[in-house]
């Protein structure tokens, strides 16, 4: 793991002062420094994809797909505080429909995960997100319909039952 992890977190650090002092267009920037180094160690470790140790499994890959997770959806987060801390005008869509375009693309960023990589730790993070939302927005019924039909649909595809890799290593 060594530099990558060590690359995130500092990155990590460097986005908590930024954000704080409400500089969103950098913290951005120090967002995308936290995913990237993630985006490299998970496809490095090939996580979810080979079969580990107990130990292997629940120390380092569990971490690294909570933790790539989490900073997934934080950086879809940043980028709408930072437009809308910036007054962007949104192409004259309405802010409900900009929300729902943004669960949408994290639904299927999450999807693609589960179905490439079979990562149920990862998408678990997704559905506890999308029924924070649904439930956070029951008066915004698009918003909360949205948002609680995607954390469904990831539930039943983690329910899946993993599908073996032999026809994918031998293409």
């Amino acid at each position: 793991m060594g530099y990558w992890l060590t690359l995130s977190s500092l990155a990590q650090i460097i986005w908590v002062y930024i954000f704080l002092s409400r500089w969103f267009f950098l913290s951005v920037v120090a967002m995308i420094a936290i995913l990237i180094p993630l985006i490299v160690l998970y496809l490095r470790l090939d996580i979810a994809l080979e079969p580990l140790t107990f130990k292997q499994k629940w120390l380092v890959n569990f971490p690294i797909s909570l933790y790539l997770g989490w900073i997934s959806i934080a950086t879809i987060v940043n980028i709408a505080s930072a437009l809308d801390f910036a007054g962007w005008n949104q192409w004259g869509i309405t802010d409900i429909n900009w929300t729902i375009m943004m669960i949408l693309i994290g639904g299927i960023i999450a999807i693609w995960i589960r179905l490439q990589h079979y990562d149920k730790v990862y998408c678990g993070v997704f559905v506890w997100t999308f029924i924070a939302i649904s439930i956070r927005h029951l008066d915004i019924i698009s918003i909360a319909a949205t948002a609680g039909i995607l954390g469904f649909l990831l539930i039943l595809l983690m329910l899946m039952p993993q599908l073996k890799l032999a026809n994918r290593k031998n293409s």
